[in-house]
């Protein structure tokens, strides 16, 4: 909410609809698409969910079910603060990307680079070809794909344990998770963690993280990446909507 507004310098969900704001105010119609406050300002109504999400058939294939109600995904104030976070998240990868040479020679971004806060500690991760990533890295990913090999082998590839989905454990997106718990005493049981991710979520992490996470103690997770916001609990990707 704007200066001069009795609720200035409050979040709205820009709805017309949330606390403190009136959906008709100087509109005469109570427009859906647009309306305005008494200092003028217009605020666009939030896009509707089939505008704002790849539809899929809802059978879970990707981990996500497009038709889950829309409570599910962030509200129109969460999602903002996600954006603004991401990006200070952003520069702060960018900084440690230039600390730790990873750039290639035309100073494009090498592999993927995911960062949260546990207990206001800054957590990165980075995917195994980093060099970032540690011997020990590597043990605890594999250590947990044996663990989830057994537990899910119809959502693992048991065959042939190199292959995707598998390598998703040896991701950024999973590496993060990996040190958070471990900086954490092995846990994330109880845990609200964002998460930035500087590349975009692959098909294989969007079908194997959540497992991670149930697998790490079930946390809330919601991971931001360049153009989506995940939010993940109990085993699978509550909702998907664009960033």
């Amino acid at each position: 909410m704007p200066a001069g507004n009795p609720r200035g310098g409050q979040w709205t969900d820009c709805s017309g609809g949330g606390p403190g704001f009136d959906g008709n105010a100087n509109t005469g119609s109570g427009d859906a698409t647009s309306a305005e406050n008494d200092a003028g300002y217009s605020f666009e109504a939030a896009p509707s969910d089939a505008a704002t999400a790849d539809q899929s058939q809802g059978d879970g294939s990707r981990g996500y079910d497009d038709r889950l109600a829309a409570s599910d995904k962030p509200s129109p104030g969460r999602a903002a603060m996600l954006g603004i976070m991401a990006k200070a998240a952003d520069k702060i990868v960018q900084l440690y990307r230039s600390e730790n040479l990873l750039l290639d020679l035309f100073g494009q971004k090498d592999g993927a680079v995911a960062l949260t806060t546990i207990d206001d500690k800054d957590i990165f991760g980075s995917n195994s070809t980093s060099p970032t990533y540690t011997a020990a890295d590597r043990d605890a990913a594999n250590g947990l794909r044996d663990k989830l090999l057994a537990k899910y082998p119809d959502a693992m590839r048991a065959d042939n344990v190199g292959h995707t989905p598998n390598n998703a454990l040896f991701h950024a997106e999973t590496n993060v998770l990996l040190r958070a718990a471990e900086a954490n005493g092995g846990s994330l049981a109880g845990k609200s963690l964002d998460i930035y991710v500087d590349r975009k979520l692959c098909p294989n992490c969007e079908r194997v993280v959540p497992l991670v996470g149930l697998e790490l103690g079930n946390p809330t997770l919601t991971y931001v990446d360049p153009e989506w916001i995940f939010s993940i609990a109990n085993g699978k990707i509550t909702s998907r909507s664009r960033r």
